[in-house]
């Protein structure tokens, strides 16, 4: 039975860096090999600007010599840091224009561009403005220094970087699979990545993604928020961590639970209602049906309080993901099953690019998948 190995994910977190390996045998997706290599320093703020890798070279080829990796090629993600995300109106143009328009666009709402970012877009369709119709498109942006900076980083790992992801599209990716059929195709989906750096939503119009938008709402956030609110009891962002991931996870209750719910709940509330805003506006836009749902997603998601408490500001039921749905997990790899996987649902889509339909193909030289 031949086995089709995809290429080695490697997914830039800002407290891990994960590397996932699949393979196709027989119509059936398996997991090769899966390892977690804890970020180098502390975990970095978000920002932008071509700042290196923060990984131990060691530790890096450790993983990927014992874990039972075949091959050396790679499937980059770049880091939220360094890709920006947003939804253009163009107007009616040849599609050779295209591209130009897009860059021109997004200099303009993300301040400036410099000569070796790299801009790629997702076509979303016509919308009407007024008595107009225009181009709707997702405008994805790279840092082009920092991407050359992982790039290298990798070939200094012995690795060959076949294709960089943009984070939204590894995201969806897993969950894309699902969404063929022709009964799907007007269907709207939502997905609310929520990591350390921020959150971010993903709503999908059958298998192709329509809508994103970032949030400033995630781990960062919510530690800068119990530190400013808890004083000596929580002195420091490490404190912070580990206060809510004890509360999170049972360890503590009684009034340090209630405590730590009182700090996070406005900044909970306020995410929730902006995703319930743009769900709104993507059915005015789309002239089509809001999600049903919000499928959650994301390292800082793994907690069944902030679940009710987003359901309750969305309005919607909002559920933790399973991304290894029908994916095959040797009992090697038994922890990716933990809390449903959701923490390494971006390495899963990375490493499923290959088996991506045509319009999720790469394109030469530097690669945004999923983007034409």
């Amino acid at each position: 039975m031949r086995r089709v190995f995809s290429p080695i994910a490697v997914d830039v977190g800002s407290h891990a860096i994960k590397l996932l390996q699949v393979a196709w045998a027989n119509q059936e997706l398996r997991v090769v090999a899966a390892q977690s290599v804890p970020a180098a320093g502390q975990p970095a703020e978000p920002a932008w600007g071509g700042y290196a890798p923060v990984w131990d070279v060691a530790a890096m080829r450790r993983a990927l010599n014992s874990g039972g990796f075949a091959g050396r090629r790679a499937a980059l993600v770049l880091p939220d840091r360094a890709m920006r995300a947003k939804n253009l109106r163009l107007p009616h143009m040849p599609e050779a224009e295209m591209a130009a328009a897009v860059r021109f666009e997004a200099a303009e709402r993300f301040g400036g561009l410099q000569d070796e970012d790299e801009t790629r877009f997702i076509p979303v369709g016509t919308v009407r403005s007024g008595r107009d119709e225009q181009h709707e498109v997702v405008a994805l942006v790279a840092d082009g220094q920092a991407t050359r900076r992982y790039l290298l980083a990798l070939g200094d790992l012995g690795l060959t970087a076949v294709s960089v992801d943009a984070p939204l599209c590894a995201a969806f990716r897993p969950f894309r699979r699902f969404l063929q059929r022709q009964d799907d195709a007007e269907q709207a989906n939502a997905f609310i990545d929520i990591g350390f750096g921020g959150s971010r939503l993903v709503v999908a119009r059958g298998p192709s993604i329509a809508f994103v938008k970032s949030f400033e709402a995630g781990g960062a956030l919510w530690n800068q928020r119990l530190v400013e609110a808890l004083g000596e009891s929580c002195v420091d962002a490490a404190a912070a961590a580990k206060l809510r991931q004890a509360v999170q996870k049972g360890e503590w209750k009684g009034a340090d639970a209630t405590r730590v719910a009182e700090c996070l709940a406005p900044s909970v509330d306020q995410l929730g209602k902006e995703i319930g805003l743009c769900l709104r506006y993507y059915a005015v836009t789309f002239r089509g049906a809001r999600p049903d749902s919000v499928t959650c997603i994301g390292g800082e998601s793994n907690n069944a309080w902030l679940l009710t408490r987003l359901s309750d500001a969305v309005g919607l039921p909002v559920r933790a993901a399973f991304p290894f749905r029908t994916v095959a997990v040797p009992e090697a790899c038994s922890f990716l099953n933990e809390a449903g996987g959701i923490v390494w649902t971006v390495a899963l889509g990375a490493a499923m690019g290959e088996a991506a339909s045509p319009d999720e193909r790469h394109v030469p030289g530097l690669v945004v998948s999923g983007v034409a």
